[in-house]
């Protein structure tokens, strides 16, 4: 989270005017990775590269979904509950 404006939002949690508000974790499958360096003529270590998405699904609270190139891979078991703030100027909710 961070209540920086828009053009000066950070790149990573390593920046200033950054807070975690939760964390999502998942297992991988060996078929949504993919090996680097596994051939004899590689110089450097061999590892796994892993592309997903993380989705988060704003309802009444929140809700994360891990989906891999093959589809869905986990969705959050329950849903974080969420105290909503309204900012001076916004319209309230009907």
């Amino acid at each position: 989270m961070s209540d920086l404006p828009a053009a000066q939002l950070p790149r990573s949690m390593k920046h200033k005017g950054v807070q975690e508000v939760c964390s999502v974790s998942t297992i991988l499958d060996l078929h949504d990775m993919k090996r680097k360096n596994q051939h004899w003529y590689s110089s450097g270590k061999e590892y796994n590269v892993a592309v997903f998405e993380v989705r988060l699904i704003i309802e009444a609270g929140l809700r994360f979904e891990v989906w891999a190139p093959n589809g869905l891979r986990s969705r959050s078991h329950s849903e974080i509950e969420v105290q909503w703030e309204y900012f001076e100027g916004d319209p309230p909710s009907t």
